[in-house]
């Protein structure tokens, strides 16, 4: 810790240097920054089924300090840099035992910047070390370090041109562990020769090399894209095309596949389950959730294990998976994570392949996302998925107390085969992409509409390939009778294939709104649809009408219902009803009342399956009162009854109170109190509140949770004092 504590002592030096001799010209001068300093003392006991009381005591202490400067050193060339440090002390009590922690995080960064109309041109740097050292566990010193260089040209009407290269060094500071270098040269241009036509080409080599075990991947990307859009005949036909043409060349042991669709389902039965859909689980964005999580899970919530999984679209070889997450954990929750690969031909039998009790927790090279890496035999199948359980109640981190570990979501599933380094090849992969519509005004009263579409994409790969398309042809018509009544309808024809066979579709659909009055609205509504997939046939038609009417100034109902009709590719009949109403009411301007109820009923016949029918009824009220600008009071209580189960109930209230919401100073107070007899929990919030705003950018703010939750499984009580105090120039 030596060279941390230097590191930390000279930038509070300038820091506060700085905010003693710059405060009123700092920002003038482009120099800005502020010093953080926060305290969290926390306090939980939680008691299980099994009468076992489990306490946490944890006190942690925050120092940031931060620097900038935005300084323009020519008219055309700006310079910005700076840095933040922050130094966290922890000290964590978990029963009988006791861990003290540091971590120190120092991000400087700089950039220079040089931009005119033609041209523009960029140097920068940008570095992140985090050093760790918890007491009678060890220590680490893990840095990444980004360099960039880039350049613009945008001449007026000829191709853009942008370049840009990064290299990033990932290594903990002895370089036993970890030793990445990643270099990557991006290449991209867009072209507009006419109004109608875009041109656009993007490259990309990567070539990243593992100093430790010397291996070494590189990868060349190319794709280009062209796109049409154009009307014609007086705007009576609009015409849209896009064609995007991409390659991929990959020299490494380590070959990546492309699963046609991600899937993911909770259940108990892993051996016999049907995954669902879930295609933002193989989208590509890391950063963004694929609502499956598997952290804690709150009282009364689904802990059943998560099933995530992939279609390939036909019979390939896995042997590694990467499960990334949003966050990056503390060192010992990573390991409290087991792994179960299976494998299926239906997406209904699944066979267990390996169980992995735990798997190593990385990062990418850059440090900004979070990986399991899933290494097995292998296995060779159309569809493969990985289970897990999410993390049980009552979970602390003894490294990170403050640590939250219930938000821990999944944002992507990536599948690989991994060879020998002596089987090392050079594999490559072709895909296509062509969608089209065009749209033709045949009458314009009645609004009468031809629609044409065709999508079509094809991938092709040394270990398989894949390819489907969709054309649809379809009339739309619209009519509006007088300024009371109008009708709209639709009817389509579409035609797909795909490896797994193809597939005719009808879809059609009718509207009918009528408004007799500007207060009283009138909708029926209803759709279909009719596919044969190799034989197989299954259609769903549903009618529905809806109604919303303000009956007096403050009184506004709506009564909606429908019903459908589903068959399916089995036989089976899937009969359904609902029926929705609500009522808002503004007896006063301080005061709103709202009531509503459901039904949802549901039976299902035939297909070679016994007889079932199910439904759920919910009614709620619930009411708001504001008189005040100041306090702010509400309630609610909701039932809910369902087939085979026990009436539920649920009841809310609570309250803030904010005496002085436009002063410097202002105070706070909320209570909470949540019952639901589901699982007989109740969660009673109680949280004050101080914040003191100094000056511009510089305040102080003080908190204080209480939280007591009480259900038939496990009961917790929770205190957490919090303070922070900001001092910006």
């Amino acid at each position: 810790m030596g060279n941390g504590m230097r590191i930390l002592h000279g930038f509070m030096a300038a820091a506060a240097l700085a905010a003693a001799l710059l405060p009123a010209t700092a920002g003038a001068e482009g120099l800005r920054g502020f010093l953080e300093l926060s305290y969290i003392n926390s306090d939980n006991q939680s008691t299980d089924a099994g009468n076992v009381t489990t306490t946490t005591k944890s006190n942690s202490i925050l120092q940031r300090y931060n620097l900038s400067l935005d300084r323009m050193l020519y008219p055309t060339l700006r310079f910005t840099g700076g840095g933040t440090i922050d130094y966290t002390m922890t000290s964590a009590e978990l029963n009988d035992t006791t861990l003290d922690t540091t971590l120190l995080k120092v991000s400087p960064f700089l950039d220079l910047t040089l931009g005119t109309p033609l041209y523009s041109a960029g140097l920068g740097y940008n570095r992140r070390q985090e050093i760790a050292d918890t007491e009678g566990v060890g220590s680490s010193n893990i840095i990444h370090e980004n360099y960039n260089a880039k350049l613009s040209l945008k001449p007026e009407g000829l191709p853009s041109l942008e370049f840009l290269y990064t290299r990033t060094n990932s290594y903990d500071a002895d370089r036993q562990f970890q030793d990445v270098v990643l270099n990557s040269y991006n290449l991209s241009s867009r072209y507009k020769p006419v109004e109608q036509v875009e041109l656009n080409y993007q490259g990309l080599y990567t070539d990243a090399t593992d100093n430790l075990t010397r291996n070494n991947a590189t990868v060349l990307n190319h794709t280009g894209r062209v796109t049409y859009n154009d009307q014609f005949w007086r705007d009576r036909v609009t015409f849209y095309a896009n064609y995007t043409l991409s390659s991929q060349e990959t020299n490494s042991a380590l070959f990546r596949l492309f699963p046609t669709a991600g899937l993911s389902a909770l259940t108990d039965t892993p051996l016999l389950v049907t995954l669902g859909a879930n295609p933002a689980l193989v989208d590509g964005n890391l950063n963004t959730g694929s609502n499956v999580t598997i952290g804690i899970q709150p009282v009364g919530g689904d802990i059943r294990p998560r099933n995530l999984g992939f279609d390939f679209g036909g019979a390939v070889t896995v042997n590694r998976i990467r499960v990334w997450l949003n966050t990056d954990l503390p060192t010992d929750i990573e390991n409290r994570f087991s792994w179960t690969i299976y494998t299926s031909s239906d997406n209904l039998n699944w066979t267990l392949v390996q169980l992995l009790p735990s798997a190593p927790f990385r990062s990418n090279e850059a440090g900004t996302g979070w990986f399991y890496e899933l290494s097995f035999s292998g296995a060779t199948s159309r569809y493969l998925k990985v289970v897990t359980s999410p993390l049980p109640l009552g979970t602390v981190s003894l490294v990170n107390p403050t640590a939250n570990l219930t938000d821990i979501q999944v944002t992507e599933l990536e599948g690989f085969v991994q060879f020998e380094d002596v089987q090392r090849r050079t594999t490559s992969q072709v895909s296509h992409v062509l969608d089209t519509n065009m749209r033709v005004r045949i009458l314009e009263n009645p609004d009468l509409n031809y629609e044409l579409s065709y999508y079509y994409d094809r991938s092709d790969s040394d270990f398989f390939s894949t390819y489907r398309y969709i054309l649809s042809n379809g009339l739309s018509a619209s009519h509006r009778f007088n300024q009371y009544l109008a009708t709209s309808a639709r009817f389509a024809r579409e035609d797909s294939k795909e490896n797994q066979g193809a597939r005719v579709s009808y879809i059609y659909s009718a509207l009918l709104t009528a408004n007799p009055l500007p207060t009283l609205m009138h909708s029926l509504v209803f759709s279909g649809r009719n596919e044969e997939v190799d034989g197989r046939k299954s259609d769903t038609n549903s009618l529905f009408l809806n109604n919303s009417a303000s009956l007096y100034r403050g009184v506004d109902v709506n009564l909606n219902g429908g019903y459908s009709m589903a068959t399916a590719e089995s036989g089976q009949k899937t009969n359904t009803t609902i029926v929705t109403f609500g009522l808002t009411l503004l007896p006063h301007s301080t005061l709103t009342v709202n009531v509503s109820y459901s039904s949802n009923m549901t039976e299902q016949t035939g297909g070679g399956l016994p007889d079932n029918s199910t439904f759920t009824h919910r009614g709620d009220l619930s009411a708001a009162f504001n008189p005040l600008r100041s306090l702010y009071l509400f309630g609610a209580f909701g039932v809910i009854l369902e087939k085979n189960k026990d009436m539920v109930t649920t009841r809310n209230i609570g309250g803030t109170w904010s005496p002085f919401r436009d002063g410097a100073l202002q105070l706070s107070f909320s209570y909470n109190e949540a019952y639901n007899s589901s699982a007989n929990q109740k969660d009673r919030t109680i949280v004050p509140s101080l914040r003191w705003n100094i000056r511009g950018g510089s305040y102080l703010d003080m908190s204080y949770l209480y939280l007591k939750s009480t259900s038939v499984s496990q009961s917790s009580e929770s205190r957490t004092f919090s303070s922070t105090l900001r001092f910006a120039f």
